[in-house]
Parts: structure tokens; C-alpha cells; sequence
């Protein structure tokens, strides 16, 4: 039942769209979350999900860097 809720949200059916929006965009959840509710944290390999998950972007602003004149 999982499997096909993910192929659901992965497909490019206006409908599967409409439920992955909801799912993920809307409630704002995290990839840790969605990992916890399909449970497959312990099907993939650690080297992939850090890869997956990809670096940190750095910062383009912030108070520190801000011009006090």
C-alpha cells in the first residue's frame, strides 16, 4: 500500500499532482517526515540518502552582513 501511495505521489497524473501537493507542499513536512510516515529509512542505504538529501546551501544574506551607514 505504501509503494503505490508513493507512485501515486510520483506520477504526473494531475491527480497524483494534486495529492503531492497536499501531502508535502502544503503541510510544509521535511524529508525525515515523509521517510517516518512511508517507513523506508530502513530499506535505503545511509550513502543514498545523503545524497539525496544534498549540501546545505549557504546563506546570500544575513543581519550580520546587513550595511549599517
Amino acid at each position: 500500500m505504501q509503494s503505490e501511495k508513493m507512485l501515486h505521489y510520483a506520477s504526473k497524473t494531475a491527480d497524483g499532482k494534486s495529492d503531492y501537493f497536499s501531502y508535502c507542499v502544503r503541510e510544509k513536512r521535511n524529508i525525515a517526515e515523509v521517510f517516518t510516515d512511508f517507513w523506508v529509512t530502513n530499506q535505503i542505504p545511509l550513502s543514498y540518502l545523503i545524497q539525496g538529501i544534498g549540501r546545505q546551501k549557504p546563506r546570500e544574506f544575513s543581519i550580520s552582513s546587513a550595511f549599517n551607514g
